[in-house]
């Protein structure tokens, strides 16, 4: 077996941390105060993609 195949078995996989790192960052923005420039981007945002859905659907 190689060194390299050694390394691939003992590294941590990452592959499952999404959805958790997600959860924490929703959790992060709404227990941290966020500066209202970010509110006001994420507020556009959330619109967009509101709209983007409704002609997609339409």
């Amino acid at each position: 077996m190689s060194y390299s195949a050694v390394l691939m078995n003992n590294t941590p996989s990452i592959k499952g941390l999404g959805i958790p790192l997600l959860l924490v960052a929703m959790l992060a923005m709404m227990v941290l105060p966020l500066p209202p420039i970010m509110l006001d981007l994420f507020f556009t945002f959330n619109i967009a993609l509101s709209l983007v859905v409704l002609l997609v659907v339409i």
